[in-house]
């Protein structure tokens, strides 16, 4: 796999048509980005990525079958949540729980959130995770009520987040399905 790292971007999935559309890719590749100005979640919600306080991250890969419909494509971003929620308890062992379709919790507050996209051809798979945990006057200002509040695998696990050890094991649970 290719790993693309940023600073600053507006959102991985962007960087990630903006490098499909360029051509000349290859292919897994993972871009990183150390904070997103625009972060988006599922339906376009935002997703706050404020700098090294998580993973913000998207896997392109080629689209294995033809266009898939509405109902195929929410098919899959329940799969990859699954499958990174199985990859966070593989690496990082606690009782986290996906709440449908694409988010990853632990203790009634968010973790992490799915957001898959087709774009040419191509599969977007983005990942967002939390790995620092911030001061509550801060969770506050990215949370609105009556949204749960995030928490970080910083205070779940006691355990080092290793992102290339998280990324290739997230891919071949991925692809071995």
């Amino acid at each position: 796999m290719q790993f693309l790292r940023y600073q600053i971007l507006d959102s991985s999935q962007n960087e990630a048509k903006r490098l499909i559309d360029k051509g000349d890719l290859e292919l897994p590749t993972c871009i990183i980005t150390e904070e997103q100005s625009a972060g988006r979640g599922q339906y376009g919600k935002s997703w706050a990525s404020p700098p090294r306080a998580g993973l913000y991250t998207t896997i392109i890969t080629e689209l294995q079958q033809g266009d898939p419909d509405a109902q195929e494509a929410l098919r899959m971003t329940q799969g990859f949540a699954e499958q990174a929620l199985n990859t966070l308890k593989q690496l990082y062992p606690a009782d986290y729980y996906i709440k449908p379709i694409n988010d990853i919790y632990y203790n009634d507050c968010k973790l992490a959130g799915i957001l898959v996209e087709i774009y040419k051809e191509h599969l977007l798979i983005g990942i967002g995770l939390n790995l620092k945990a911030m001061p509550r006057q801060i969770k506050e200002s990215l949370v609105e009520a009556p949204k749960a509040p995030p928490i970080s695998l910083e205070e779940i696990s006691s355990k080092d987040f290793g992102e290339e050890e998280f990324l290739n094991q997230f891919l071949k649970l991925a692809c071995s399905n």
